[in-house]
């Protein structure tokens, strides 16, 4: 046989091979072990050069090692940064390895410091803004009168009411309280509608001078008297004559004629002469002429006849109630 003497003709994996002449008489492909031995095929399926059984990538031409990436996958670094393109997230970084925060070619650099990168910081020079806001980068978007507009657009910051001066100025409403098309920060009667300043007679009182004496009614005793305005006492203290009498002082002794017992009459005013006024005192001796008081009413020093009749002193040297004699003249 082919075998020869003693060794059996056998062809175990039935090969055509006998297995005296089989090197690998259990794999039927293959009768010698080649590179890969029985069992393992001899072939090189992606065409590399390197047969699969030495291949960790027999599918994949450009490798045969599984490397960092794998089969299939190159174990480029095309950033050069030591990282391998198939663990790279941002293989054309050469600063980055993942995308952070900014994205791959961008840095995640925080120039102020606030926490917030500069890809996302709108004011990355300004670490107390990250957001321009309505104020920009530079102003903060304070509310001082928290009013709900920013003090940088807010033309009166300290006025909650208001964001504008408007006619009456930052602090005062420009309101028309009275209604009367004058708002009240210019309106010295800001409750008054038909007056806007005071006038003589101040806020909600017409300055009306009804009798036209150029005093208007509000400081006028007497509105509707066109001579007289006030009430002035006379020299006496005694009151005015009131509205519509004049206060006369017909005998000029300073006692108005309406407070004047005797008008006409200069001697008397608060008291009434005995015998009524404008009564004559002859000599002046203050005794009237029209009473038995002055019975001698051409005789200054006598107001009755006596012992020696009017115009001679009754003398009486010793006071002895005996007149000694008559004299025309004193002694």
């Amino acid at each position: 046989g082919v075998c020869g003497c003693g060794v059996p003709d056998d062809d175990t994996d039935l090969d055509g091979t006998p297995d005296c002449n089989d090197d690998c008489i259990l794999d039927a492909d293959k009768i010698v072990a080649g590179e890969c031995g029985c069992g393992v095929k001899d072939i090189d399926i992606d065409g590399d050069g390197v047969l699969d059984c030495f291949d960790e990538c027999d599918n994949d031409p450009n490798k045969n090692k599984t490397g960092v990436c794998g089969c299939g996958r190159t174990e480029n670094d095309s950033d050069g940064d030591g990282v391998k393109d198939c663990l790279d997230l941002c293989p054309n970084d050469i600063t980055k390895v993942a995308p952070g925060t900014c994205g791959c070619g961008v840095s995640e650099i925080d120039s102020d410091g606030d926490g917030a990168k500069d890809c996302v910081d709108m004011c990355d020079f300004n670490p107390a803004k990250n957001v321009t806001g309505v104020c920009g980068c530079v102003t903060p978007e304070q509310d001082s009168d928290g009013d709900g507009t920013p003090d940088c657009t807010d033309n009166c910051a300290a006025d909650p009411f208001k964001t504008e001066a408007g006619a009456c100025g930052c602090g005062s409403k420009d309101i028309d309280t009275d209604g009367d098309q004058v708002l009240d920060c210019n309106d010295a009667c800001p409750v008054d509608p038909a007056k806007t300043a005071p006038g003589l007679c101040g806020c909600n009182m017409v300055d009306t001078d009804t009798d036209g004496d150029e005093t208007p009614d509000c400081n006028d005793a007497c509105p509707g008297d066109a001579n007289k305005w006030e009430f002035v006492p006379d020299s006496e203290g005694q009151p005015d004559c009131g509205c519509y009498v004049d206060n006369a002082d017909s005998d000029s002794d300073g006692v108005y004629d309406c407070n004047d017992l005797c008008p006409n009459d200069p001697d008397f005013a608060l008291t009434v002469n005995p015998c009524g006024c404008d009564t004559p005192d002859a000599d002046g001796d203050g005794f009237y002429d029209c009473i038995s008081e002055d019975a001698c009413t051409n005789d200054t020093l006598k107001q009755t006849p006596g012992i020696c009749g009017c115009g001679l002193l009754d003398w009486d040297s010793d006071n002895d109630g005996h007149y000694d004699f008559c004299s025309s003249g004193p002694f």
